[in-house]
């Protein structure tokens, strides 16, 4: 299932629409607690829509999003206000081919309240978490499909308004709370390497690799300025760097996505740098929750005040990422 709802017998897929009657100023006047949606899910390419409506929704119901895809919510002009509890993890860096697990970093959580005002949408992405070599989308970088690398894990996001499928990744889009990607795994690192690669806010971790000595050839962590910087060539060319929504490319593991991406990594025993995740300004509640470099490198933090908001596996290595959004209040 795309989404789940703590909401009576029922899973939904992605844009939800709130139709409870009468007028008012701020997009009409429904009644207190209680929303009527109906629910659409896209796929990575923004395509096989599907569609669920439900009714009866009230403060409290939980909207969980597990599957990677593209998600718009739609609040049209007859809802109150919507205050949503929100939470973005991005996807688990790629694990290697072997020899040893190789896993990529995590992916980042963050955590905020938002009031949308209607008639509003709201754009929701969830991040790939990734295999050996291909890019996790939207925006994790890719390692090439012949070695044994990890992929970067894409980031997750959550925005106000319609950002359209194909500006996803422009510059100009910007959004609310973005999870990070985890940078992709390096073989070896299991025998004596060092870990990391994790997303995290306010920057993500520098990769690690099998020999502790070759920080040069590591993916740069992400920060919220700029993306990681490219490990130096090894026994492969280098990587190349990370920009704004977009993991560099590796020779050895790639950068995770995020606000911005991680650092590809050269040789090919070292380990993508971690995106870095994004908390808007405007959000109260806030909070991130980031694996820290190291054995646990690869198992993505869940909010210890929401325990279990997150499925237990999701945003770590090769695990998609997961979006959540708790219904706190509709007007009342």
């Amino acid at each position: 299932m795309g989404v789940e709802s703590t909401f009576g017998p029922h899973s939904y897929s992605s844009i939800f629409k709130s139709t409870s009657g009468g007028g008012g100023a701020a997009g009409g006047s429904s009644s207190p607690g209680v929303a009527v949606f109906s629910v659409n899910q896209f796929n990575t390419s923004g395509t096989s829509p599907s569609e669920t409506p439900y009714s009866g929704a009230t403060p409290g119901t939980e909207y969980k999003f597990s599957t990677a895809g593209y998600y718009v919510v739609t609040i049209p002009d007859a809802s109150d206000p919507l205050t949503f509890q929100m939470w973005a993890w991005g996807g688990g860096g790629g694990a290697t081919g072997g020899p040893g697990t190789g896993y990529g970093g995590a992916g980042g959580g963050v955590r905020g309240t938002y009031t949308f005002t209607a008639p509003s949408t709201i754009t929701i992405l969830v991040g790939q978490g990734e295999g050996n070599g291909p890019a996790g989308w939207p925006d994790g970088g890719t390692s090439p499909p012949g070695y044994v690398e990890g992929g970067g894990g894409g980031s997750s996001r959550i925005a106000e308004g319609t950002i359209t499928f194909p500006t996803i990744n422009a510059a100009p889009s910007s959004y609310l709370l973005i999870g990070g990607g985890g940078g992709g795994g390096s073989s070896y690192a299991d025998y004596g390497g060092t870990y990391g690669g994790s997303a995290g806010y306010p920057a993500g971790n520098p990769g690690g690799g099998y020999y502790p000595g070759d920080g040069a050839v590591f993916g740069g962590g992400a920060t919220q300025s700029a993306g990681g910087t490219a490990g130096g060539a090894g026994r492969e060319g280098p990587g190349t760097a990370g920009a704004k929504y977009s993991g560099g490319p590796g020779n050895g593991g790639a950068g995770g996505g995020g606000y911005y991406g991680g650092g590809g990594a050269g040789g090919y025993y070292a380990m993508g740098g971690g995106g870095s995740s994004y908390i808007d300004p405007s959000l109260s509640n806030i909070a991130d929750f980031d694996a820290s470099p190291g054995a646990s490198h690869y198992l993505a933090v869940d909010d210890p005040s929401n325990i279990p908001i997150k499925p237990a596996t999701a945003g770590n290595s090769r695990v998609d990422g997961f979006v959540a959004l708790k219904l706190i209040s509709n007007g009342d």
